[in-house]
């Protein structure tokens, strides 16, 4: 049986690129151009690396936006999370 899982909980779970594929239906963002990847966001947060250009990561559904309206989109990167701007990225 499923155990239903709720948002708070699942920021907290060590997640492999399987599980997570497997709760997203194997959702992508694909660079569009060279992007970083960041710890939250924003262009303020602090830089984890970076993609070039078709470089793709699990997007795990979740977004917000920033103080200037710029979606960003949060992903598996190396065992953990990190956000990618809409401006250099794109769903897939």
């Amino acid at each position: 049986m499923s155990e239903i899982i709720n948002e708070n909980e699942l920021d907290m779970m060590e997640l492999t690129d399987e599980m997570l594929e497997e709760i997203v239906g194997g959702k992508k963002i694909v660079a569009t151009g060279n992007v970083k990847v960041r710890t939250g966001p924003g262009k303020d947060f602090a830089v984890l690396g970076y993609l070039n250009k078709g470089d793709s990561l699990t997007y795990d559904g979740a977004s917000e936006k920033d103080y200037r309206g710029v979606r960003w989109y949060r992903v598996k990167y190396h065992g953990s999370f990190g956000w990618v701007s809409s401006r250099y990225s794109k769903k897939q």
